[in-house]
């Protein structure tokens, strides 16, 4: 399943459009281009906006409950630079006409390698030399879609699309004032909606003082109000320039490395002790986690307040989390600095339903990002490196990696066809196709194993499928079990620019090295690589109530849960005449589930005050 929390974290905005009004025209205009065209006439002519090649704003930005300024300059025709300041919470972006990069809220420097932020990229030069006013562009193609209302304004629809990739963007001129009334950005995987007002002249150019932002899937709004703009100022192009050193937030106890950390491997799950403010607990290890995570009622036991309120995108569903200033923390010979953390109720939402109440938090990327880390899975130790001295002299392949919403993407292919980037996902049990891959690929209607998962958001539903093969850096794993998700949803899993999420079932069979600061994974054969790991032969999928009983959560029609009897609402009382007190917890029961073929259980259970007694057999699920 996808990592606990797949947290986008970075708060993007659209910053300063600027947007421009003409006269009244009587006649309706289905010409696209004419349109643009008496956009730009009405402020004095194309040339006139042309001229304007540096620009200064500054205003003010709410958003998810925080406040606070955004400043940025621009110079034509990629130069940029932006910094939101939300008090604890801080975030700068910039371009210097090589690269686009991000320090984040924890100071955490990001040169951005995805492809497809690449592709925009290119896209937004050329946008600045107005390329998309030309007929006969090979790029963009105008087209006219209609006329609807923008509340109680009619306006002309305009559609611009490209042939790089497949976003495009709805414009809303004003039918009356040619005065923009609504932008609508379509990406792949979200849509962005903006509403613009307040208009004034800035040295003969109307320009929108006001933003507000409607980010989809999660809801999220952003207003912005500037307050001061300035075209065509003097500004150093140094000023683009990303730090020229990166954040320093950790140190080590001895030397440059801390190795052979012990770790518990539960549930598929790494799970590491951390001392934070002097209590030490057990925290799970995620790569899948844009941002680390604290259980709010561990933060606030440790006194801690929490701000905002940000809905964000997890496995199959949204969530809502808030922010802490997590104090400073530490593992095994490795202190680190305070750092903003994100803050929800893992533990009742998750962790006790799962028999995982020791876990208080999720270490995700403010984390991993500062270090190299070697995860050797058969031995459960993990080892920490200063990315500024290491230096790898073993015989493993090293993938290039790059970065999408704080997650590393390696290349990986199933079956030896369906090859694309996937999130390399350490919170993750299990690996899973991503809708929009599964859909193009022809995935959604292959037979499999009907299975429900919990994520911060609750239940969603996938379909466990044995492929033949999944390649990763050479290497071949044999009859892997890949999930697809068969509905469209919300979430990581209709992320429509990856492939899907390699969780820890494929994972444990290699040693890893994850290096984010050069966006790469180095993939060695562990001691497991050729083991085959036993599956379950009775898929029963059982999690804690508040009552601390064990409960069937579903029961899939003509499954072999459904020919045994049960029902979803069922509570597991014993096992072979054995109490499951007596057993130690819900993974010792997933374990009997994994005996050979043939073996046969009787199951007590109580169903609305009515105890009953079921017979299960174990059976082959799947071809191995």
């Amino acid at each position: 399943m996808d990592g606990f929390m797949g947290i986008p974290i970075g708060l993007e905005v659209i910053v300063m459009i600027l947007m421009y009004a003409t006269a009244s025209s009587q006649n309706h205009l289905a010409d696209p281009y004419d349109i643009f065209g008496k956009h730009f006439a009405a402020i004095g002519g194309l040339e006139h906006v042309r001229a304007e090649s540096t620009s200064y704003f500054e205003g003010t930005l709410s958003t998810s409950g925080l406040e606070g300024t955004i400043t940025g300059w621009n110079k034509m025709p990629i130069y940029e630079r932006q910094q939101i300041d939300l008090g604890v919470f801080k975030q700068t972006t910039g371009d210097n006409g090589q690269h686009k990069w991000k320090v984040d809220s924890n100071g955490k420097l990001l040169i951005q390698k995805d492809e497809n932020v690449l592709k925009r990229r290119e896209l937004q030069k050329l946008n600045a030399t107005f390329d998309y006013l030309d007929r006969s562009s090979p790029t963009f193609t105008l087209t006219f879609e209609g006329i609807t209302k923008v509340g109680d304004n009619d306006c002309y629809v305009v559609k611009t699309a490209n042939n790089t990739n497949t976003d495009y963007v709805l414009t809303f001129f004003n039918l009356s004032n040619f005065f923009i009334e609504k932008q609508i950005t379509f990406t792949p995987e979200r849509e962005s909606h903006t509403l613009f007002s307040d208009y004034r002249k800035v040295e003969g150019i109307w320009s929108s003082f006001r933003q507000d932002i409607t980010d989809l899937p999660e809801g999220n709004t952003t207003t912005i109000h500037n307050t001061v703009f300035k075209p065509n100022i003097v500004i150093d192009t140094g000023l683009f320039e990303p730090p020229t050193e990166d954040i320093r937030d950790f140190r080590f106890a001895d030397g440059n490395s801390s190795e052979n950390v012990p770790f518990e491997y539960i549930w598929d799950h790494i799970l590491l002790p951390v001392n934070v403010g002097g209590k030490e607990r057990l925290w799970l290890l995620d790569t899948g986690a844009g941002i680390s995570v604290i259980d709010s009622g561990f933060a606030a036991d440790l006194g801690l307040k929490e701000f905002g309120d940000v809905k964000s995108k997890g496995a199959g569903s949204s969530t809502s989390v808030s922010f802490v200033q997590l104090p400073p923390f530490s593992v095994k010979g490795l202190q680190f600095d305070a750092q903003v953390a994100a803050t929800l109720d893992l533990k009742n939402v998750i962790l006790k339903k799962k028999g995982m109440d020791a876990v208080v938090g999720i270490l995700g990327y403010d984390f991993i990002s500062r270090l190299v880390v070697k995860v050797d899975y058969v031995k459960a130790l993990i080892s920490f490196y200063d990315p500024q001295s290491f230096e790898y002299h073993g015989t493993g392949t090293i993938l290039e990696a790059p970065l999408k919403r704080n997650i590393l993407t390696v290349l990986a292919t199933v079956d030896g066809k369906y090859t694309g980037r996937w999130e390399l996902d350490l919170g993750a049990d299990a690996c899973d196709f991503h809708y929009p891959f599964a859909k193009e690929n022809g995935l959604l209607e292959r037979k499999g194993i009907e299975h429900a998962y919990l994520g911060a958001g609750g239940l969603s539903f996938t379909r466990m499928i044995q492929f033949d093969s999944l390649e990763l850096a050479g290497y071949k794993i044999n009859n892997p079990i890949v999930g697809v998700t068969p509905d469209e949803l919300p979430g990581s899993f209709g992320h429509a620019e990856t492939a899907g999420n390699l969780g820890n079932d494929v994972l444990r069979h290699f040693v890893l090295y994850i290096d984010y600061n050069r966006q790469q994974v180095i993939i060695e054969p562990g001691d497991d690589y050729d083991r085959v790991f036993p599956v379950s032969r009775f898929p029963l999928q059982v999690m804690y109530n508040d009552k601390r009983q064990m409960e069937v959560i579903f029961v899939p029609d003509n499954s072999p849960i459904s020919e045994a009897g049960f029902m979803a609402g069922d509570i597991v009382v014993a096992i072979n005449d054995i109490g499951v007190e007596h057993l130690n917890g819900l993974i010792a029961l997933a374990d009997l589930m994994k005996a050979e073929a043939g073996t046969s259980y009787k199951f007590t259970i109580s169903r609305n005050g009515t105890v009953l007694n079921l017979e299960a057999q174990l059976k082959e699920l799947y071809d191995r």
